[in-house]
């Protein structure tokens, strides 16, 4: 028996040849699934059997004619671009935001104030000191210049330690 013969009566021999042919098969099925002839790409949305049609070519095909409409170049649409307000930006604890008072909120001890068009939440509590043109919460009126230094952050509210207020009109 030669070389060859020996290979086939062993069990590494088998072993060997059943993955060349195994691998063998694979690679052509692999190939066979991903290699195909296609007709020329005319424009549109490729289908799932590799061909491309569209109104136009199915037009062209049928009687040799394309109205205009299907020969026009597409033009680009304008897309919105989202805008959003302007976010307050964190603040360290000590810090001060001076800018003009918006609102004001008795029932949650609160006022609104906006420097450079973004709003700032302000909580208030029995420690906030007030000086300046208010002296207490209830004093404090839209278009005041404020300046607040910050005690605390809690999400997108702060709590002012002081609360200075001015008449700028």
């Amino acid at each position: 028996m030669g070389k060859g013969g020996h290979l086939l009566h062993s069990r590494v021999g088998v072993a060997i040849l059943g993955a060349i042919l195994v691998g063998g098969i694979a690679a052509l099925a692999g190939v066979g699934t991903v290699w195909r002839p296609q007709a020329p790409f005319i424009g549109g949305v490729m289908q799932g059997n590799g061909t491309a049609t569209t109104a136009l070519a199915q037009e062209t095909e049928t009687n040799g004619t394309a109205t205009p409409a299907e020969t026009a170049t597409p033009q680009p649409t304008a897309t919105a671009i989202p805008t959003r307000a302007p976010t307050a930006t964190p603040n360290l604890v000590g810090s001060t935001i001076r800018g003009s008072l918006v609102s004001t909120n008795a029932s949650t001890n609160s006022f609104v104030m906006s420097r450079n068009g973004t709003r700032y939440t302000i909580l208030v509590n029995e420690s906030t000191t007030y000086s300046g043109v208010a002296t207490q919460f209830s004093g404090l009126q839209p278009g005041y210049r404020v300046s607040v230094a910050i005690a605390a952050q809690n999400g997108s509210a702060y709590l002012a330690s002081s609360v200075i207020s001015s008449i700028d009109r």
